[in-house]
C-alpha cells in the first residue's frame, strides 16, 4: 500500500475525469446548436407563413373615365391659344387677382393681399380640354383647377370672373 497504490488510484481518477468530463461538454454544445437551429427554423417558418401565404392585395379599381378630354394639336387648339392667351384681372368683391395664360402652356396666378397680407403666387402648366358631356372648351390648370372660357374678353377661375387686360 505504498506509493504504487496512490499512483494507480490517481491514474484511475485522472483517466475517469477526462473522458467523462469531455462527453457532457460535447453533449451540451450539440444540444445548444440543435436548439438554436430549431428556433431559427421556427422563426423562418413563421415569417414564411405570414408573408408568403398572406393573401395578395387586390388590384386598385380602374380609374373612372375622365370628364375631360384634352384637345390634340389641331386648328382648334391653335384658335383657342390665339383667342385666350393673355393677361386677365379681377377687382372688387372677388379681391384683386391676376391670371396670365402663356402660349408655352404655362400660367401665372397672383392674388393680392390687403394691407400687410402677403401676395399669393402660383405657377404651373395648363392644357386646353373639352368637357365630354357638353363639348365645351376649357382650360385645366395644374394647381388652379378648371378655367372656364366665356369669350375672348373674360374667363372664370375659382368662382371669380377675370376680364382680359388690354
Amino acid at each position: 500500500p505504498g506509493p504504487s497504490a496512490t499512483t494507480a488510484s490517481s491514474a484511475t481518477t485522472s483517466a475517469s475525469t477526462t473522458p467523462a468530463g469531455a462527453a457532457p461538454a460535447k453533449f451540451r454544445r450539440g444540444l445548444v446548436f440543435s436548439l438554436a437551429a430549431l428556433l431559427l427554423t421556427v422563426a423562418v417558418g413563421t415569417l414564411w407563413v405570414f408573408y408568403a401565404l398572406a393573401p395578395a392585395e387586390p388590384p386598385p379599381p380602374p380609374a373612372p373615365p375622365s370628364e375631360f378630354a384634352p384637345i390634340a394639336a389641331s386648328d382648334l387648339l391653335a384658335s383657342l391659344k390665339q383667342r385666350f392667351v393673355g393677361a386677365y384681372a379681377t377687382s372688387g368683391e372677388a379681391g384683386e387677382r391676376l391670371l396670365e395664360i402663356r402660349a408655352d402652356g404655362t400660367f401665372h396666378y397672383q392674388e393680392f393681399g390687403t394691407g400687410v397680407a402677403l401676395t399669393a403666387n402660383r405657377s404651373g402648366t395648363y392644357v386646353f380640354a373639352v368637357r365630354q358631356a357638353t363639348k365645351t372648351p376649357l382650360i385645366r390648370a395644374s394647381s388652379l383647377g378648371i378655367i372656364e372660357l366665356r369669350d375672348e374678353k373674360s374667363v372664370v377661375c375659382q368662382g371669380a370672373v377675370f376680364t382680359r387686360l388690354p
